[in-house]
């Protein structure tokens, strides 16, 4: 019987012959297993870098993000029940409306009254949203719906829900103008596309949104202590907008990561000095200054004209930079005149609450920073990778924190934006307050997901859910992914390592066909023979593991120093809360798929070699000695 010291021997030894065929077969099969070494670093790498910088942070949490689109049809506009509603209110309207009129000495004509209903191409009867009476029964109808929230509880009581929440869109029943360099652009100017924007505009609307949400996004206390005017409105704004409101202008595409790094640390220092100016007007104020151009148009046209006469009331609009009132400019109206328009002014307040000019000047004072929306370009570049697995529901939204919204001294001067106040306006798209549902576990928050439609299939009447601020659940689904894909690839790598690892391992034992006859002739069993090739197979195993080790290690290495300091500078700027050294590696260490590429290659020689030795060990050793000579 070979000693097992001496078995070892002489497999290295064998291992030190035909040294080019080793070294090939090393290589062929290093870079094979060293592709799958390469991938578990680099993810590795990103899913702890991405947990360093989620820590203590949404994405700790588990959180789904509910989108009942049956609010977007909170009425069926067919319903015989709403539309009979709604001829009742117009009755009621209608003669409500004679009665004022005849004690105010208004004029009121019922057959201009708008009917509330009417008939559609197909015939069918529908409500019409011009009608004031269908939009009084649809406000009733609305109003007696239980709140969206009720009726998510009962939704997820079966998954042990632990928090709900709601992003709830501010209410603007009117038009606000971002105000450039503090001025009002009366006649406007085309705006971007929201869809495709990646950072839109306060003007197209904020929300409010829950303490234990938003502070994962402020700023360092000491920057919000030191500001000064706490009355303008707190908002967390995309980081893009806050560059811009600092007067800094975009780094160009080909900035370094160092200079992007330096920018981003700039903007968190100084976010809190930066402010944003808006212009509210309602409906009534629009028509105003629409017809405070409209007219001043008009007179400039006709200068020349003389029989042209202006009209007895002239309205001008007010200092760009006031989101004032428009100006009466012109009043020559007889005391008659101007007492008629007071009766028809107390009329239409009487039954629509919106025939005064509403305008309001509005300053939002930054309090943290939020990362901006995805766009086209970035979906190939490195910060797609951080957003996508260490990134923010917040994309490109603006946020107001309700608790320091609550705080404010002068609450009262936004409550026309106050969600509370909210009315269905049939002139706008129903705002959605989104539903955030917390839960303890990844495993409720996927099933209570899976509940829900996916996009294409959200005509259904199911809600649309998906994760908010929950990279907790992408990054153990990453993981999941993973370690599937890489179990399919060391099975798939591991049958091809077999296989030429079979062929050198097959020409090693078919050369050694003589020495193993003379072993056996002088004593040697087959397990010694098994136990020497045994140890050579694992020792070359070993050798390719290492190689192929040391191969990933080098390319994952490369890999990061080319660009973890891009990953870093998109990082930071995601997550504003986290230390401005803390950096983003690209290559780590993940420690159990490691040990199984591993062990794959150590399997893949063990079952190369089985083939080749029985054969061999099946041979009669006579007929081996007397055919080699």
């Amino acid at each position: 019987m070979i000693r097992f010291s001496d078995a070892a021997l002489l497999a290295l030894t064998k291992l030190r012959t035909r040294k080019v065929r080793t070294i090939v077969t090393v290589i062929t099969a290093s870079l094979l297993f060293g592709t799958l070494v390469l991938a578990t670093l680099l993810v590795g790498g990103v899913v702890d870098s991405a947990k360093r910088f989620t820590k203590d942070s949404l994405s700790e949490r588990y959180i789904t993000n509910v989108q009942d689109f049956s609010g977007y049809t909170l009425y069926d506009g067919t319903s015989p029940e709403l539309q009979a509603r709604a001829n009742e209110m117009y009755i009621k309207l209608v003669a409500d409306k004679k009665r004022e009129a005849a004690r105010l000495g208004a004029e009121y004509d019922s057959n201009s009254e708008q009917k509330p209903t009417t008939k559609g191409p197909d015939n069918i009867s529908y409500l019409d949203l011009t009608s004031p009476a269908a939009v009084l029964a649809i406000r009733e109808h609305i109003a007696a719906l239980p709140p969206t929230i009720e009726k998510l509880k009962t939704a997820a009581a079966a998954y042990h829900p632990k928090s709900f929440y709601e992003m709830k869109a501010n209410a603007m029943p009117g038009e606000m103008t971002l105000m450039v360099d503090g001025v009002e652009k009366y006649k406007g100017v085309a705006k971007e596309n929201y869809f495709y924007s990646p950072a839109p505009d306060v003007d197209r609307g904020w929300s409010y949104l829950d303490a234990s949400i938003t502070n994962q996004f402020l700023l360092d206390s000491a920057h919000l202590d030191a500001q000064k005017n706490i009355q303008d409105l707190p908002i967390i704004a995309p980081y893009s907008k806050v560059e811009a409101a600092l007067g800094l202008k975009k780094l160009p595409k080909s900035a370094t990561s160092q200079e992007r790094l330096e920018r981003s640390s700039y903007i968190r220092k100084h976010a809190a000095s930066a402010t944003f100016t808006a212009c509210y007007r309602n409906a009534a104020s629009q028509l105003q200054i629409g017809e405070a151009l409209r007219v001043a148009k008009e007179i400039e046209q006709n200068k020349t004209n003389k029989e042209y006469q202006k009209p007895s009331l002239i309205y001008g609009v007010p200092a760009a930079t006031s989101c004032g009132p428009a100006i009466v400019s012109r009043d020559v109206r007889t005391a008659d005149e101007k007492k008629q328009a007071e009766k028809q002014l107390q009329f239409d307040r009487l039954f629509d609450s919106r025939v005064d000019p509403v305008q309001q000047k509005v300053t939002f004072r930054v309090v943290g920073l939020g990362p901006d929306g995805f766009s086209g370009e970035s979906f190939s570049s490195m910060s797609a990778l951080v957003s996508a697995v260490a990134g923010s529901s917040l994309q490109g939204m603006w946020v107001v924190p309700q608790n320091m919204y609550d705080a404010l001294p002068n609450k009262q001067s936004y409550a026309i934006f106050d969600p509370a106040n909210a009315q269905f306006d049939p002139q706008a798209f129903p705002a959605q307050n989104v539903q955030l549902v917390e839960f303890t576990n990844v495993a409720d928050a996927k099933a209570f997901s899976a509940t829900g439609c996916t996009g294409m299939d959200c005509g259904n009447g199911k809600p649309f859910i998906s994760y908010f601020g929950s990279n907790s659940i992408l990054l153990a689904e990453i993981i999941s992914t993973a370690t599937k894909t890489i179990g399919i690839a060391v099975l798939i790598v591991g049958v091809i390592a077999a296989l030429i690892l079979m062929g050198m391992i097959g020409r090693v034992i078919g050369d050694s066909r003589r020495e193993t006859a003379v072993f056996r002739a002088i004593g040697a069993q087959r397990n010694d023979i098994r136990m020497i090739y045994t140890i050579y197979t694992i020792a070359l195993s070993l050798l390719i593991a290492l190689v192929a080790v040391i191969i990933g290690v080098v390319v994952a290495l490369w890999i990061d120093h080319k660009w973890a300091t891009e990953a870093t500078a998109q990082a930071q700027v995601t997550f504003v809360g986290v230390d401005g050294s803390e950096k983003f590696r690209l290559a780590g260490i993940w420690w159990s798929a490691l040990w199984v590429v591993v062990a794959a290659v150590i399997v893949a020689g063990l079952v190369s070699m089985l083939l080749p030795l029985s054969r061999n060990l099946a041979r009669s050793p006579i007929k081996d000695m007397r055919d080699d000579t």
